[in-house]
Formats: C-alpha cells, sequence, structure tokens
C-alpha cells in the first residue's frame, strides 16, 4: 500500500513539473509563487520517543536539498493563497549516542520525501509555507573510524512543518514522525524514528 501512495505521489509531482503554463497573464503574484524553488536548509535534529529514549541520542546535525514546485494556474486565483508540491530529494542528518566503555556511534540517515504545500503571502515578500512530505528513510548505525560491521535500519517518515520565509531567505520548524525496521537471521524489530528539527536556509 506504502509503495502505491509513493508511487502516485511521484506521478502527481511529474504532471505538476510539465503541466505549468509559461505563457499565461502574470499576476502581482507572480513573483511570490514562483513556478519552482530550489532550497537548501540546514539546521539542528533534536530526537524524541524511542530515538531519544532507548538509543539516548544526541542533538545533531539535519540537511535537505528540494525543490517546490508550485501550481502556477490554480494559485492565479487563490491568490494571496498558493499551492504545491515539495520534494526533497536530500533529507540527511548525523546524531550520535553512546556506545560500549565510553565510546560513542552515529546514526547517518538519508531519506526521499515527498507532498504537498500550502504557502500565504503577508505582506511584500514575507510568506509562510506549511508543509506535509511523506517518503522513505534509511540509517545507518556506525562507530566512525572503526571497522565494525554497519547496522542499517529501514522504514517510512511523515514530516510536517511551517516555514517562515522573506525573500531568499527560509527559517523552518518541523516535526519528524516515523518507524524504522531492523531486521536479521536473529530478531526482526521496529523503533520509533522520531525527531523535531529547526533549520535555515534559502531558495532560488
Amino acid at each position: 500500500m506504502k509503495r502505491i501512495i509513493l508511487f502516485a505521489m511521484l506521478c502527481f509531482l511529474s504532471f505538476t513539473c510539465f503541466a505549468q503554463d509559461d505563457d499565461m497573464e502574470e499576476s502581482e503574484y507572480a513573483y511570490v509563487f514562483d513556478n519552482h524553488q530550489i532550497y537548501i536548509m540546514a539546521g539542528a535534529t533534536m530526537p524524541f520517543g524511542d530515538w531519544k529514549d532507548l538509543f539516548e541520542t544526541k542533538t545533531g546535525f539535519g540537511l535537505d536539498f528540494g525543490t517546490v514546485y508550485y501550481l502556477k494556474r490554480l494559485n492565479e486565483n487563490i491568490a494571496p493563497f498558493g499551492l504545491g508540491v515539495d520534494a526533497n530529494y536530500i533529507d540527511f542528518s548525523l546524531n550520535r549516542f553512546p556506545w560500549d566503555f565510553n565510546e560513542k556511534a552515529s546514526f547517518l540517515s538519508y531519506g526521499l520525501e515527498l507532498g504537498p504545500l500550502a504557502s500565504y503571502n503577508l505582506v511584500d515578500e514575507l510568506n509562510l509555507d506549511l508543509f506535509y512530505r511523506f517518503g522513505s528513510n534509511m540509517n545507518f548505525v556506525t562507530k566512525l573510524n572503526d571497522n565494525d560491521e554497519i547496522n542499517v535500519f529501514v522504514g517510512w517518515k511523515h514530516s510536517v512543518g511551517l516555514n517562515v520565509r522573506y525573500r531568499a531567505l527560509k527559517l523552518g520548524l518541523e516535526a519528524d514522525l516515523g518507524k524504522l525496521r531492523h531486521a536479521n537471521d536473529d530478531f526482526d524489530t521496529k523503533y520509533g524514528f522520531s525527531a523535531f528539527e529547526i533549520k535555515i536556509g534559502g531558495s532560488f
């Protein structure tokens, strides 16, 4: 079922990429809701739930790189509101947690997310973006500079957040809610994989 949902979202994204009408008359909000905006954001990732309690995971670093595709034809009729699709191609985080004998290991997480986005133009070039994204997530658990076996967790994640955007500058608050699965010959276990994120970056 999850594969069907992801496939449907990818089809929708493909449609929005090619369905923009560049010849239509520009409105006063055209500069706010461009056809697409590439963004990059970085900041703090603060685990909670199982990820925090079971592993004592520390606050780490997070990075996003993606594109917002606005539905230009629709937005011409609902301004100052804007609707679009948020495609996050790189959802990366690095967090440390305690290991045996006072050593530390690392969670290296990578995900690919897609979902709807709603924007509101407050005044001039000051905007609010509310988004929801759903996607896959893969987490590598390893001790850096060590030859130990790397453990791999895979799963799915939901993200909901709010961006405050002024011109090219963007400040974001986000909550990630997900589950990770770790399976081998001896056991099959699922863990909660959730975090709050505060990020700053830009779009162009």
